[in-house]
């Protein structure tokens, strides 16, 4: 007879835990944000805290239109999922908020993506994340 593994119950355990709080879980979650791809004619793509790339510049913002800080948007400390943060999350219309934000450099947006990591997905890509930036 063989004997169950203690780890493998306690990992199930936690699953079900998991999704029985995702599931239920009433708080607002700040994992929503925008990858935006601009040209700008004033200034170069760091002075908006901006990467350059061969078409221009690329940043990620949060609703406000800044530049996202951390994992998430909210206004303080969030939860491992993106969720329950401090003061809420920085609420906005992305592309429209950067470019009024910086309305001195003579930004044009070329491509806006809103991307969304729901309450899971952001767990992981946060542990992804992390552990990829340490490696390479």
């Amino acid at each position: 007879m063989m004997m169950p593994v203690p780890w493998l119950s306690s990992l199930i355990l936690a699953v079900l835990c998991l999704l029985a709080y995702l599931r239920f879980s009433d708080a607002e979650c700040c994992t929503t944000m925008a990858h935006l791809e601009f040209m700008m004619t004033n200034g170069n793509c760091g002075v908006v805290n901006a990467k350059k790339t061969v078409h221009g510049c690329s940043i990620t913002v949060c609703g406000d239109g800044r530049a996202l800080v951390g994992t998430f948007c909210g206004r303080g400390p969030c939860n491992i999922f993106g969720c329950d943060c401090q003061g809420g999350c920085l609420h906005g219309d992305y592309g429209q908020s950067f470019l009024a934000r910086n309305q001195d450099f003579g930004i044009t947006l070329m491509h806006t993506e809103i991307v969304d990591y729901a309450p899971g997905a952001s767990m992981w890509y946060t542990l992804t994340n992390g552990i990829f930036n340490k490696i390479f």
